[in-house]
């Protein structure tokens, strides 16, 4: 199965901008399924329509901070959930 999601890792911000700031920065390199930010964890899942915008936004933003002065972002691509249809 083609995995077409991210995992950012040390998301850090304000907590109302958070998810704008994500899709703004991401969404330059591709249209965005869905975006979900888990602030309580500084982590985002950024999930794109097609696996050759993740593959180029995972190269892109490598090494980068969603805004100014935030430390290096952690990004990789994410592990599929086994079971999706259940929530913790």
């Amino acid at each position: 199965r083609e995995n077409r999601t991210l995992y950012v890792g040390r998301v850090v911000g304000s907590r109302g901008g958070l998810l704008d700031a994500v899709k703004q920065q991401f969404g330059e390199f591709g249209s965005i399924e869905s975006c979900r930010v888990l602030e309580g964890k500084n982590c985002a899942f950024v999930k794109y329509r097609l696996r050759a915008s993740a593959e180029f936004a995972k190269e892109a933003m490598a090494c980068q901070s969603i805004s100014g002065g935030d430390p290096p972002i952690n990004l990789r691509w994410a592990t599929e959930d086994p079971n999706p249809g259940v929530r913790k």
